[in-house]
């Protein structure tokens, strides 16, 4: 994915979800990451909402891992009522926990990686 003047947003990696590029968690990574800064509080919202709602929960798990990468600030720092929203719904939502990447991802970024830990954490 490059940005105007051809640099590079993201680069690739093995949890990137370049396997198919009408999925919700690239759509969702394409937007949030090429979005201005006051922008993205609203991609965001549009991609926490459609968390719960997806069917393949393939998909659900790829875009909670990239909810965290890309949405949520370090443990310690304050959320903000997009985060919070986000952070709730990767708690909620039985499709985020489909496999164990978003456990991985919320230890790698400092947060706990059971949901019942995360869950509590994020009320």
């Amino acid at each position: 994915m490059l940005a105007a003047g051809g640099q590079p947003i993201a680069l690739p990696d093995e949890d990137f979800p370049w396997q198919r590029i009408d999925s919700a968690p690239f759509l969702f990574c394409e937007a949030f990451l090429g979005a201005a800064a006051d922008d993205r509080a609203s991609v965001l919202a549009a991609g926490v909402a459609a968390l719960p709602r997806l069917e393949d929960p393939d998909d659900a798990a790829d875009l909670a891992v990239w909810l965290v990468r890309l949405a949520l600030p370090a443990p310690g720092d304050q959320l903000d009522d997009a985060q919070r929203a986000a952070a709730r719904a990767l708690a909620t939502t039985d499709a985020a926990w489909h496999y164990t990447d978003l456990g991985r991802v919320l230890a790698e970024k400092g947060y706990p990686s059971e949901r019942e830990a995360f869950a509590a954490l994020s009320a």
